[in-house]
């Protein structure tokens, strides 16, 4: 088993109660705003499902949480999207929005 990145651990047989947390620099955070902003309009042209606008809420929270480089607010924003974390990682791909995939799948734990 090979485990890496920021915030990899392993949890085997216990209960994981940790909560990641990833900071980012100021360019970065207007590079993931802007990746925010595509990624939500796209992702209203397909919602579909309450399941899809919660997302979508989630992704406008971390948009203000990049505007405001609040790493804090973004990562719990993040963390919201583990329900349907496939559906807009799999549009943010889609879209070119690499450095919003990669903060995702952080803040998920994928």
């Amino acid at each position: 088993m090979h485990v890496t990145g920021e915030n990899a651990r392993v949890n085997i047989h216990s209960i994981d109660n940790s909560s990641n947390t990833v900071t980012y620099g100021s360019r970065d955070f207007e590079a993931l705003a802007s990746e925010f902003t595509k990624l939500r309009i796209k992702l209203l042209e397909n919602a579909h499902g309450p399941e899809d606008y919660a997302a979508i809420g989630a992704i406008a929270s971390a948009e203000i949480a990049t505007k405001t480089n609040d790493s804090a607010k973004l990562s719990k924003a993040l963390s919201e999207l583990r329900p349907v974390g496939k559906w807009v990682i799999g549009t943010a791909t889609a879209i070119g929005a690499g450095l919003a995939v990669e903060a995702i799948k952080k803040a998920i734990g994928m």
